[in-house]
Order: C-alpha cells, then structure tokens, then sequence
C-alpha cells in the first residue's frame, strides 16, 4: 500500500484542503476494461510504476487452471512516452550536426 509521505493544509475559500502526496513505488492499480469488445483483450487495465520510476500499462485476463483454480493473467508493457513529449524534448536538445565524410 502507498505510504504518504508529504501532507500539505491549503485554504480554499472558507475550507481548508489537506493534499497528501503519496510514494507510488512498486505499486499498480487495476480496472474492470469497460472497452473490451473481443475474448482476446483483457479484462483489466491499468498501471504500475516500479522502484526505478519506470511507468508500466497492465492488462489482466480472467482465467481458470486445468484443476479449476481462477486466475488473473497479467502482462506488463513499459509506457513509451507520447509524440507530444518527444517533440519537448527534442526542442530542449541541442540539434545534431551531420558529420562530415572525411576525403
């Protein structure tokens, strides 16, 4: 379970709003795919950052053992970042220079 580790009390009007933040490390969350339209995609979603601030996309599929266990599938797929964030971040590099062909 996520552990807060930072509260901060700002007023907002005539109430006080607490905001808590909270280390998500090694922690994910799970939904119920309410787009699912084939037996093929999962029958969760979601996501989980691990200890390196990595962020993951999980899908879960409902399944059930030879010997009648129920189960939950997952599979993990690293998040690539969007074409927006990429174009960020190539307007914060510096341009690369082509090299010249030596001869």
């Amino acid at each position: 379970m996520a552990r807060p580790i930072k509260k901060t009390a700002r007023a907002k009007g005539q109430a006080t709003v607490v905001e808590t933040e909270y280390d998500n490390t090694n922690t994910g969350v799970l939904f119920e795919n309410a787009k699912k339209k084939s037996d093929k995609h999962p029958d969760f979603q979601g996501s989980f950052t691990d200890e390196a601030g990595r962020e993951f996309w999980v899908s879960g599929w409902e399944k059930t053992s030879r010997s009648g266990q129920y189960y939950i599938s997952l599979a993990f797929t690293e998040k690539q970042e969007s074409e927006e964030e990429e174009e960020e971040e190539e307007a914060v590099l510096p341009a690369k220079r082509p090299r010249r062909k030596n001869g």
